[in-house]
């Protein structure tokens, strides 16, 4: 018993949970007369923890019955060692998963979640209005979350969320108590609820989100992912540094009604050091009038520094009829602080109609509001899409700038529209020709650039790769970028004469026949070749080539 104003401290005997999970530990006071019970005892609680190391199987036999299960004990316990959750079953059912903050006894210890050898799980999450999502890493760190069943970076594992609550697949959060940093999403396939409905706004493979501007998650990487049938966007950034989104496959969604853009990538503000190469990103569309589509949105604002390269777009499209403005765009950096970003060796393709009626209808291969220092290098945008109106602007652009960044660089691209309202470029006005674009710029861009058919494997099927089996303009005519030593498909670019485009190719053999006459012959050389000699073009010659200054000279 206390007296009024009195206060009292009591120290309890050492205490060991004989069972790992979270205890309640409370204090009474008892005060004869008191008319006020509800201050009369205190509550505190606490973890009694396991030391945690080892594989643990995840499944019906196994150590753990459900996924749940095996992220309670995570969260209750500590992490001494390496951990593998490694999943036993073909198929689970779960409610949303949330991975806290993770207790490491050292720092260098690593978690993974992966199926066991020759497992193919699909893992059905049912999400709820209080939890819209299927797995949540919530300010967790170094998880390793891999759905491949083997050493191969292959897609193994899918994770399904259904329903309206199913708004987001995969959700990576800092909180106030930790940032959500080093995380690793790979080899999974990716479905939303999104994937029974005609309006999805909300609606995400892919969030990564920081908990503020001032406390921004670092270092998370999405690699190997597919997502399909996503709603609003395939994969959205937030707050984040250095993330890094790579050879991922975001494909197939049209959002019939409803009010929202639909995004394969979008860096949103706060998105710092983004690497954002090797994706495929196709058949994205909108039937929305009024609302727009892209492959890459790039929002992410001052000193955004994003890397963005090796990637290849296709049928982006905001085609919904009515008056209000639609805009397709493969490539849009949308805020006019962005600065020190680098678009290079990324392959763009736009097709199908737009049925809107307004005057400012476009689509564009890369759209700029402005910025500082872009660099826009070794890029192929193809867009043949067709726009129904007929007003100044209603065109299909390769490169639309509403204002021209400061210090914008732009060479050794490859911009074709063949079209009749096909318009190589925006800036100011309507540049139709390559030398019209060129010529708009103090200093002279893209002096360097063609403007031809790039000879797509497939360009309906979304494959972009450069057809062997022809003469592309693209072949060695890249600029070589030093940090920049492979392709979307891992081969080796050549480090002196790279090719346009996420595609470096080797083109197939060529034999061009030439009918010479007795005496002088002038013979142009109708192939790009990696040897000009004449030695290797006319092999069995006997005399020499020459060239002319003044005098013939032998060469």
């Amino acid at each position: 018993s206390l007296d009024p104003g009195e206060s009292y401290q009591q120290i309890c005997d050492a205490y060991v949970p004989s069972t790992a999970g979270q205890y309640t530990a409370t204090a009474y006071s008892l005060l004869n007369g008191d008319q006020n019970t509800t201050n009369d005892s205190l509550t505190g609680s606490f973890i009694g923890s396991l030391l945690l190391s080892g594989i643990f199987t995840v499944g019906g036999g196994g150590d753990m019955p459900t996924i749940k299960s095996a992220i309670d004990t995570l969260n209750h316990n500590i992490v001494a060692g390496e951990i593998t959750f490694s999943l036993i079953n073909s198929s689970y059912t779960e409610p949303p998963l949330s991975i806290n903050p993770i207790d490491y006894f050292f720092i260098q210890n690593i978690v993974k979640i992966q199926p066991a050898p020759g497992i193919s799980p699909v893992i059905t999450i049912n999400a709820t209005e209080a939890e819209p999502y299927g797995l949540a890493i919530d300010g967790a760190s170094k998880l390793i979350i891999d759905g491949a069943n083997s050493d191969q970076n292959n897609r193994n594992t899918l994770l399904k969320v259904s329903g309206s609550n199913g708004k987001i697949a995969l959700l990576i959060r800092g909180t106030e108590e930790a940032t959500a940093d080093s995380n690793t999403v790979k080899n999974l396939s990716i479905q939303t609820g999104a994937d029974s409905l005609s309006s999805s706004d909300g609606f995400y493979g892919i969030l990564l989100y920081g908990n503020s501007s001032l406390f921004k998650d670092a270092g998370n990487i999405i690699y190997n992912c597919e997502i399909t049938k996503h709603g609003a966007v395939g994969i959205a950034v937030q707050w984040q540094t250095g993330v890094v989104l790579e050879n991922n496959y975001v494909h197939d969604w049209t959002q019939m009604s409803g009010e929202n853009d639909v995004h394969g990538i979008w860096l949103a503000d706060g998105t710092i050091g983004a690497v954002v190469v090797g994706n495929t990103i196709g058949n994205i569309k909108t039937n929305v009038n009024y609302f727009w589509a892209y492959g890459i949105e790039n929002s992410s604002g001052a000193g955004s520094n994003a890397r963005i390269y090796n990637n290849m777009i296709y049928d982006v499209l905001s085609s919904g009829a009515g008056g209000n403005i639609n805009y397709s765009t493969g490539i849009f950096g949308s805020n006019i602080s962005n600065s020190g970003d680098e678009y290079y060796y990324n392959s763009i393709y736009l097709s199908g109609t737009d049925y809107s009626t307004s005057s400012l209808s476009h689509t564009a291969g890369f759209e700029f509001v402005g910025g500082a220092d872009i660099s826009v290098k070794n890029n192929i945008v193809f867009n043949e899409s067709i726009i129904s109106g007929t007003s100044t602007e209603n065109k299909e652009y390769c490169v639309y700038l509403s204002s021209v960044p400061a210090n914008f660089i732009s060479n050794n691209n490859d911009f074709y529209a063949p079209n009749p309202h096909g318009v190589i470029g925006y800036n100011a006005a309507n540049k139709t020709t390559l030398y019209d674009w060129q010529s708009s710029f103090s200093p002279r861009q893209d002096s360097l650039s063609v403007s031809a058919d790039p000879l797509f494997v497939s360009k309906t099927e979304g494959n972009l790769h450069i057809n062997i089996d022809a003469v592309s303009p693209t072949n060695a005519a890249a600029s070589p970028v030093s940090w920049i030593v492979r392709d979307i498909d891992g081969d080796i670019r050549n480090a002196g004469v790279p090719d346009i485009g996420a595609d470096e190719f080797t083109p197939g053999g060529f034999t061009v026949n030439v009918s010479c006459e007795a005496g002088w012959n002038l013979v142009s050389v109708p192939l790009i070749v990696s040897d000009y000699s004449k030695a290797s073009l006319f092999e069995h010659s006997i005399s020499d080539a020459f060239s002319y200054r003044g005098n013939y000279v032998p060469e």
